[in-house]
């Protein structure tokens, strides 16, 4: 829904600018408000479904580089 939504914006942005001849500058600030809506809710959902990115890769990275001091990050239950 918000790829839709980012699609007919910058479309009208678009015909605004070239067969109008006037750019709505407000499209900008609507584009950028739903993208990071878009970021927020689905890194919500993808936390809540399961397949979230777990930071133990990154962990993973630099213990192997040398930092076995580190406690090992387990998420929450």
């Amino acid at each position: 829904m918000a790829t839709v939504l980012l699609l007919a914006l910058n479309g009208y942005a678009i015909a605004a600018r070239y067969l109008f001849n006037s750019f709505p500058a407000w499209v900008i600030e609507v584009t950028e408000m739903v993208m990071g809506c878009a970021v927020f809710l689905g890194g919500a959902w993808l936390y809540r479904s399961g397949p979230h990115v777990a930071v133990n890769y990154f962990v993973g990275l630099l213990l192997a580089g040398g930092l076995a001091r580190l406690p090992p990050v387990r998420p929450h239950s």
